[in-house]
């Protein structure tokens, strides 16, 4: 009866754990076989396919089945890079998609947070937003004038940070609007447009990344697959040993 209750016990709590970890922010990670920790490079941006491109999201890097083809414009987030067979792989999804793998070399890294913090003046100030009832929603953008939503707030929570939605860095844009960054608000993160919180159609300056697309081929060969290759030179192995045997 005790190891029963003990057994119970521990499958309580690692059900209350493994509930908590879903529920914190943590990096994705692919869930297939091919993914290995410790031979790939952490990317966690978002890439987009060319126009005049297509690039194929596969099951595996190494020749496997073909899950869908992504067209011009999709947006797609790379969470890790892995090199395979000589050719560098990107394992992520396309925004809203399934996972799957796909040549990194045919995606261009789209205009974030990351690359407009290096290329803008932005002033470390902090703020706090209180007392204020929303309408709708608090929209939030990969960065200022970017016009692509990130996320959106729907609620600013009294029982959550004592009911403040805080900034800490500002910037001001060519018409002299506000911007401000919230790094963290119950699991959302991006640039807030500070003189109209809940516009969903702020100024906009979109701006691009420097070109990381290196095969720009319109259509790409279908990868190689090595266990395919490998039971092929098996084969012809033992058809030329029984040859020479016979």
């Amino acid at each position: 009866m005790k190891r029963k209750l003990f057994a119970l016990a521990a499958a309580l709590t690692l059900a209350f754990a493994l509930a908590v970890t879903a529920s914190a922010d943590i990096l994705w990670e692919p869930t297939d076989v091919y993914y290995d920790y410790e031979k790939s490079e952490t990317v966690a941006r978002t890439y987009y396919v060319p126009e005049g491109m297509t690039v194929n999201l596969y099951k595996s890097p190494n020749g496997g089945a073909l899950i869908k083809t992504m067209e011009a414009g999709t947006r797609v987030y790379v969470g890790f890079r892995q090199e395979v067979g000589g050719e560098v792989w990107g394992v992520g999804y396309p925004v809203g998609g399934s996972e799957g793998w796909f040549r990194l070399g045919r995606l261009q890294l789209e205009y974030d947070h990351e690359e407009f913090m290096k290329d803008h003046e932005v002033s470390e100030q902090e703020g706090v937003i209180t007392d204020y009832r929303i309408q709708d929603q608090i929209y939030t953008w990969t960065y200022p004038g970017s016009g692509i939503l990130d996320r959106s707030i729907p609620e600013i929570n009294p029982n959550y940070n004592d009911g403040k939605l805080e900034y800490r860095r500002v910037y001001t844009d060519p018409d002299g609007g506000q911007w401000g960054y919230v790094g963290y608000y119950m699991g959302r993160c991006g640039w807030i447009y500070l003189d109209d919180l809940e516009n969903p159609n702020p100024p906009q300056f979109p701006q691009e990344a420097e070109n990381t697309v290196t095969d720009m081929s319109p259509t790409e060969n279908a990868p190689v697959n090595s266990t395919l290759w490998l039971i092929a030179a098996l084969v012809a192995v033992v058809a030329v040993g029984t040859g020479i045997l016979i």
